[in-house]
């Protein structure tokens, strides 16, 4: 029966729908989460299938997630800032130190070439001296540690700099990711719900559709075509060749069999619920 089977496009259609509304607050959500934004924009929209209740649960749902995503997004880039900071100040403490180092080494050498120069006068012994170098070279141990610290120090700089730029990429590549597989498949539910909505009104304007046999005879096919002055029209069939620049027309003609008979088809009255489908 026509009305029964009206019943089930509506039903599907609004399954259809409110998975259409769920996408479009998904892609607000995605659209706020790479704007690092606390809210979506939700669709001004709904439609009338929906609820408020279901427009809360869903709105509610994305937003949730917004919050957990971001929330987590943000934990992970205050750590690695954290831990960028904190490295930053050990190399200027480093840095620091170094340059005590450097400026000690330095007065120490002048301090050795000077003892060196009163020992060739015989003004100290050689033990004098030698204890100045051992100093002095305990000295330059130090200070080459302290590059070696510092040439570490600057690579995990380096390492975590990577770090902080590769988390900012790969919520970036996610979001664009998520983003386009949304559209893809709010496409094909747009696609979904114009096919339901010509075949509602197929159903209502002509009746129950009962075989694919049945559709033989029951399609009119015309072709415009172009002579060398002027146009002509082409009754044609399945068999009939095309050429180019021809113009193509198909439409179905009533038939019995093909529709239902006009005791099965929708009361009259129900023409006013046209266009609440």
């Amino acid at each position: 029966m026509p009305a029964l089977q009206i019943a089930d496009l509506r039903s599907e259609r609004a399954n259809l729908l409110i998975e259409e509304y769920r996408l479009k607050v998904r892609l607000g959500r995605l659209h706020a989460e790479s704007k690092l934004v606390d809210s979506i924009v939700v669709p001004t929209d709904p439609p009338a299938e929906l609820g408020q209740s279901l427009i809360g649960e869903i709105i509610a749902t994305e937003q949730a997630q917004l919050t957990a995503r971001l929330s987590a997004f943000r934990d992970d880039i205050s750590y690695l800032q954290a831990s960028l900071a904190r490295l930053n100040k050990e190399a200027e403490m480093l840095a620091g130190a170094k340059g005590e180092r450097q400026q000690t080494v330095k007065s120490q050498l002048d301090e050795l070439e000077s003892v060196r120069s009163l020992r060739q006068k015989g003004l100290i012994t050689n033990s004098n001296v030698m204890a100045l170098e051992r100093a002095h070279n305990n000295y330059r141990l130090d200070l080459a540690q302290f590059e070696m610290q510092q040439t570490r120090l600057q690579q995990d700089l380096l390492n975590m700099e990577s770090e902080l730029r590769k988390k900012h990429q790969e919520h970036e590549f996610q979001l664009i990711s998520d983003t386009q597989e949304t559209q893809v498949q709010l496409a094909k539910l747009a696609s979904q719900l114009r096919y339901l909505s010509d075949k509602l009104l197929f159903v209502f304007e002509y009746g129950e559709h009962r075989t694919l046999e049945d559709l033989q005879g029951s399609v009119k096919i015309l072709i415009f075509r172009r002579g060398k002055e002027t146009g002509q029209e082409v009754a044609a069939n399945e068999n009939t060749e095309v050429n180019a620049g021809d113009l193509i027309e198909v439409s179905v003609v009533a038939s019995k069999g093909f529709y239902s008979s006009a005791a099965s088809r929708p009361d009259p009255a129900a023409d006013m619920e046209k266009k609440a489908f």
